[in-house]
């Protein structure tokens, strides 16, 4: 009968082993996904307050303008190969904006 309960303490310690084991591994794993959330969830933070995309953004509305304003200075009229470079050009900008706020 000794023997039995021997055995049956060598299984139960090597029960509790595993169960320690097992514990570990589902920290370790529950620690690793904590630590994969928070890091993502700081990463979408950032972006939010990324201001680079606005900042070109005015570049852009500028340079536009002062092209407007070389256009108006230089002449050549509405007709002219100013107007229409003008025209083209704004139009394409305006077709980017619109696609990429449709994106």
């Amino acid at each position: 009968m000794k023997s039995l309960s021997v055995a049956a303490g060598i299984k139960t310690a090597a029960a509790e082993s595993c169960r320690g084991v097992y514990k570990s591994i589902l920290k370790e794993g529950i620690s690793s996904m904590l630590k994969c959330y928070i890091e993502t969830k700081e990463a979408l933070k950032r972006l939010r307050a990324d201001q680079d995309g606005v900042v070109s953004f005015e570049y852009i509305i500028v340079a536009v303008c002062i092209v407007g304003a070389v256009g108006a200075v230089f002449g050549g009229g509405a007709g002219g190969q100013i107007g229409a470079a003008l025209t083209g050009g704004i139009g394409q900008i305006t077709a980017a904006f619109a696609a990429a706020i449709g994106a």
